[in-house]
């Protein structure tokens, strides 16, 4: 994701999988958080073309327009085409970073990033695609290190909020998690994937009348947003709601192979599913398969 102006946030949000952020204006999966820009900002991210090659600067909009259609691969290209005529482009490089990190090479992320980083320190948006980056590299430590770099250059920042919030739930940190998580719905009230992480901090907390409710909520923004359906599914779990959970997972698993929490959600919920089946059985009155389980568990 990448970091976007407010001119075009909600619209961003919208199409959003994921939580990156597109340098000042337009994200596509790959951003929806701010950095503040002027309103003559266009959605590449730039002011004026005084800053980049014109040609680079051409590349990077027309890379920025992909993303926002959904074409990962169309906007990898253009980025990398803006990087060729200008390699110290650090706008491009951080759109380019969200754009990776989109379709799952993380590695690239971090490291197109770093050196957006390198070029441009002030540049928010570099830090909170890293930060999404190393979340998935399960790196939290580091992700949270962006994210407060992020806040501190960009206190609006809500995807920065977003990604610490993710981090620090896969740390157990779950009461900070809601923090953060609430701070970036405070600043952006549509965002889905705010509403998904407040869940999972839920989730952690044993919340999970709450958790499907924010996960609702997030997937009224975005339908398709896999990680809502996830959180979901693992909610339901919990509440042995079962069949209910295996629908989530599954819808999870369609928009995004790569959702391992929801296979595990899924594996967990059939087995819950089963062993529900097999008491309600046993209170019928089969004893058949269950004379051969208690051999088989004597051997």
């Amino acid at each position: 994701m990448f970091v976007r102006s407010k001119l075009l946030l909600s619209k961003a949000t919208m199409i959003s999988l994921v939580a990156f952020t597109v340098c000042l204006s337009a994200a596509s999966n790959v951003n929806a958080a701010s950095e503040t820009a002027s309103k003559k900002s266009d959605a590449s991210g730039e002011v004026t073309a005084e800053s980049a090659s014109k040609a680079a600067f051409a590349a990077n909009k027309r890379g920025t327009a992909l993303a926002l259609k959904g074409d990962n691969k169309g906007a990898l290209i253009c980025f990398s085409d803006a990087l060729k005529l200008k390699p110290d482009y650090a706008r491009a490089l951080s759109n380019r970073a969200g754009v990776e990190a989109s379709m799952g090479d993380y590695k690239a992320s971090a490291d197109d990033s770093s050196k957006a980083i390198s070029l441009d320190p002030k540049l928010a948006c570099a830090y909170v695609n890293r930060a999404w980056a190393l979340n998935k590299m399960h790196q939290f430590k580091k992700a949270v290190e962006d994210c407060d770099k992020a806040i501190s250059l960009d206190p609006k920042n809500a995807m920065a909020y977003c990604n610490r919030a993710n981090a620090n739930c896969k740390m157990g940190k779950f009461e900070p998690a809601l923090i953060d998580a609430n701070k970036a719905l405070e600043l952006h009230p549509t965002l889905a994937m705010g509403y998904a992480n407040r869940a999972n901090a839920y989730i952690g907390m044993g919340q999970y009348d709450k958790a499907i409710e924010d996960c609702d909520k997030a997937l009224k923004t975005n339908p398709n947003l896999a990680l809502g359906y996830t959180n979901r599914g693992h909610a339901m779990r919990h509440l042995g709601e079962f069949k209910k959970a295996i629908e989530d997972c599954d819808q999870a698993i369609k928009l995004d192979a790569n959702q391992s929490a929801a296979y595990y959600n899924r594996a967990m919920a059939y087995d819950g599913l089963a062993n529900k089946d097999k008491m309600e059985a046993k209170r019928l009155g089969f004893i058949g398969d269950f004379k051969d389980e208690a051999a088989q568990a004597k051997k």
